[in-house]
């Protein structure tokens, strides 16, 4: 899982770098003739190819800081956070209230039910959860009340 982990890291340096270097190939050519290659002599071909990687590279990541700062991303991470029913301001999802008491219906009461059960009656206080959790129970054919 670390490799993993380490490649996806290194990924985003390398894919900046291979950008970079990529329109500096293509659109080196013409951006060399007009702006006279930067003040350098026509012979340094490497001096201007770096100028205008430094250019691309800057360019490339002043578009992602933009992208983060004007938060084009934060749909994305909305709904990534609301799918996730254990983060949801500390509530549990109906359909793990339903599927919890289920379980626990005939299981002995322990510290770790304890704790469950009491998440349980936490989110059972709020009335759109209990009326959700009740139109659940009752198309399953169950009543845990």
């Amino acid at each position: 899982m670390r490799a993993i982990w380490r490649a996806q890291q290194s990924q985003a340096i390398i894919s900046i770098v291979f950008w970079a270097l990529t329109l500096t190939g293509i659109f080196y050519d013409k951006v060399a003739k007009k702006f006279n290659n930067f003040g350098l002599p026509e012979s340094n071909v490497f001096g201007g190819m770096l100028i205008m990687f430094t250019v691309v590279v800057v360019m490339i990541l002043s578009f992602g800081y933009l992208f983060d700062r004007f938060k084009f991303w934060k749909e994305q991470q909305i709904i990534a956070v609301e799918r996730n029913p254990f983060l949801n301001n500390g509530k549990m999802q109906t359909n793990l209230i339903v599927y919890y008491r289920a379980i626990m219906d005939g299981m002995p009461k322990t510290r770790n039910t304890d704790v469950l059960r009491k998440m349980i009656k936490w989110n059972m206080e709020d009335p759109e959860t209990r009326k959700e959790v009740n139109k659940i129970e009752q198309i399953l054919g169950f009543d845990l009340e």
